[in-house]
């Protein structure tokens, strides 16, 4: 399944024998390749947005990967946040689904659903590839700290997921759990399971 992730650079399907594609989908910036220490001169996204565009993704798509193992492979990310307006809407969804042919697809996207306020034109908007993303996702994995601020962001992102996609199924990540905070797991749970009844959370 493709899997839309906020938060998280890392992905652990290839330890099971999946073959996987990691898409750095982040308008704000990629730091995927950064983070593999994978040394990249030509962003794999844009370059796949351009085999879209001539119609030639299915026979070149390959080509514009990067493989780390028998099992990952990397579509890295932009090289320079002010490059998002080369990604056209519709793009993403069309790599998504050319990459599903060969195994499993997960989608690190940006933070931010929020739509752009200014004049409405005919350029993309930034935040659109991020909402892309979980449209195209099977499964949303959401990732937040337990402190109360990261806990206020979660249901915010819950709240803004739900008016985007609805029904979406969700899965919650709370990261940095520990006692000092003043609550326990099921409190944590009690609060977020209230988001949708598909809405699984870990710690």
């Amino acid at each position: 399944r493709d899997v839309a992730v906020t938060g998280v650079q890392t992905c652990a399907l290839p330890i099971c024998g999946l073959p996987t594609l990691l898409v750095d989908a982040d308008p704000h910036g990629g730091a995927v390749a950064q983070q593999l220490g994978v040394l990249d001169e030509v962003s794999g996204l844009l370059s796949a947005a351009r085999l879209v565009g001539a119609g030639t993704l299915d026979d070149r798509f390959v080509t514009v990967q990067r493989r780390l193992s028998d099992q990952l492979r990397v579509l890295t990310g932009l090289p320079r946040p002010d490059r998002w307006v080369e990604l056209r809407p519709g793009t993403l969804t069309a790599i998504v689904e050319r990459a599903r042919e060969d195994g499993q697809v997960v989608l690190d996207t940006g933070f931010s659903l929020e739509p752009d306020l200014g004049e409405v034109t005919a350029r993309p908007e930034r935040n659109g590839l991020t909402r892309e993303a979980v449209e195209v996702a099977d499964e949303v994995v959401l990732v937040g700290s337990a402190d109360p601020v990261g806990l206020a962001r979660l249901a915010r992102a819950l709240t803004d997921l739900h008016e985007h996609v609805p029904d979406p199924r969700v899965r919650v990540v709370v990261n940095r759990m520990r006692p000092t905070l003043g609550w326990r797991e099921p409190d944590v749970v009690a609060m977020l399971t209230g988001f949708g009844a598909h809405l699984g959370v870990h710690f």
